[in-house]
C-alpha cells in the first residue's frame, strides 16, 4: 500500500465525531509527528489564534445537521440575526493553545460556558485516550498512522490508544462543535508544519 500523503492524514469533521449531542463529548486524535515539533512551535499561541475565523462557517453548517438539539438551533438563529457574535478578540498574552494541559475558551467564545469548559491533552498511556471506530470514523490505514503500536483491528472496526485532546465539562452541543472544529483546524495546521 502506498504511503499516506499529508492530504490523507489531515483530520476532517466527519472523522472526529460527537457521538451523542445530549452528552457532547469528543476525542480528537493527534498525529504522533506533531509531538516531534519543538514545544515553541506546537505551543505557539499565534497558530492557535490563526484558525479561529475558519471555525465559524463550519460551525453554522454543523448546526443544520439533523442530530442538532433544538437549543443549539436557537443559538444558531441568534448568531445569524446578529443578536450575538461567536468570537471576541483575544488580548495579547492571554489565551493558551490547545496543546497545553487545559484551554479556557470563554475568553474567545461568547457562549454561556463555565470556566471549567476546556479541551486538554492526554498521552496514549492514559486509559481515557482509548479511541475506536465509533469515535474516529476513518480507514484502518489512517487509524494505524494515529494509533501506532496501540492499534488493534477487529474485522471492520478498530480500537486503541493515541495522543489526543479530550473535552472537559462540555455540556452544550454548540460549545462542543466549536472546540471540536478548533481542535481539527489547529491539529491540521500543526501537522502541515510537522510534515513540511
Amino acid at each position: 500500500m502506498p504511503e499516506m500523503t499529508l492530504e490523507d492524514l489531515l483530520l476532517t469533521r466527519d472523522e472526529v465525531r460527537i457521538p451523542n449531542p445530549s452528552k457532547p463529548y469528543f476525542v480528537c486524535p493527534i498525529h504522533p509527528k506533531i509531538l516531534a515539533l519543538p514545544p515553541e512551535v506546537r505551543e505557539d499561541v499565534d497558530i492557535a489564534r490563526s484558525v479561529f475565523p475558519d471555525i465559524y462557517p463550519w460551525f453554522l453548517e454543523d448546526l443544520l445537521k439533523p442530530e442538532t438539539p433544538a437549543y443549539a438551533l436557537v443559538f444558531r438563529e441568534r448568531l445569524l440575526s446578529g443578536e450575538i457574535t461567536l468570537f471576541r478578540g483575544v488580548p495579547e498574552g492571554q489565551g493558551r493553545p490547545l496543546f497545553l494541559p487545559s484551554f479556557f475558551c470563554q475568553i474567545i467564545c461568547r457562549m454561556d460556558l463555565s470556566t471549567n469548559v476546556h479541551v486538554y491533552y492526554r498521552p496514549p498511556d492514559d486509559p481515557e485516550t482509548r479511541i475506536n471506530s465509533g469515535l474516529f470514523v476513518t480507514s484502518p490505514e489512517k487509524a494505524k498512522e494515529y494509533l501506532g503500536e496501540y492499534f488493534h483491528e477487529r474485522g471492520n472496526s478498530f480500537s486503541g490508544n493515541c495522543h489526543c485532546w479530550l473535552t472537559h465539562n462540555v455540556e452544550a452541543y454548540q460549545a462542543s462543535l466549536v472546540l471540536r472544529n478548533w481542535c481539527i483546524l489547529y491539529h491540521n495546521e500543526l501537522l502541515c508544519l510537522a510534515l513540511a
